[in-house]
């Protein structure tokens, strides 16, 4: 007797129809784990009102419902603005990548394409200014283990999930369990966010050590 077994819904969003030529090898052998439909629009600027269409309907909180966003590249700057409405796959129509790309959206869910990675790398460096010289103290975070804390670590220098999985002597799919629990434990939404909370913080402890030692003196 067959096992049944839900599927995932998996609902693929973008502006290039061209996308599903190309993916329909793949999406044809995901089609019995994963319920896959295709949402088209005409132009990016229906994809904020789609993003808000989704939030009204409040199916954006549903654990079996999963939302891959496929960007070209006039359309790259808006994923910061997907990601803030809500947890989704973000990759691009690269050729090259865009099947990889898919099936790790699929795997690591929420997954960012590597150059979206670093553009919301670059953005957040002009919002923080990073400081590497300065340590990076994660000793006060007694929620987090030690793996965990090297995840951080490492995303805080820019590294990839592949790098960060090398560097710490474990898989790439370990570092997304993990990276998945540092983020409910911090209640942010990416791992960009993370890395937000982080210089955040450290820039906070920092200023509170510099007036600590200044008020000693004063004293």
């Amino acid at each position: 007797m067959r096992k049944n077994t839900k599927r995932k819904a998996v609902t693929i969003l973008t502006t290039d129809p061209a996308v599903f030529p190309i993916l329909k090898v793949k999406l044809t052998q995901e089609s019995e784990k994963y319920q896959i439909h295709a949402h088209f629009f005409a132009d990016r600027e229906r994809i904020r009102e789609v993003l808000k269409n989704l939030r009204r309907l409040e199916i954006l909180e549903d654990n079996n419902q999963q939302f891959i966003w496929v960007l070209r590249e006039e359309e790259k700057e808006l994923v910061r603005d997907i990601l803030s409405f809500h947890e989704a796959s973000v990759i691009t129509t690269n050729k090259m990548s865009l099947e990889t790309d898919f099936m790790n959206s699929l795997y690591y869910y929420p997954y960012v394409a590597l150059p979206l990675q670093s553009m919301l790398l670059m953005q957040v460096n002009q919002t923080y200014k990073r400081d590497y010289s300065m340590p990076l103290d994660l000793t006060s975070y007694h929620q987090l283990n030690a793996t965990e804390k090297a995840i951080i670590f490492h995303l805080y220098k820019g590294k990839t999930t592949t790098q960060i999985a090398e560097s710490v002597c474990i898989s790439y799919h370990t570092v997304n369990n993990n990276i998945a629990l540092i983020k409910k434990k911090f209640n942010v939404k990416t791992k960009v966010d993370i890395i937000k909370h982080i210089i955040k913080t450290n820039q906070e402890t920092q200023l509170r050590q510099k007036e600590s030692k200044i008020n000693a003196k004063t004293i």
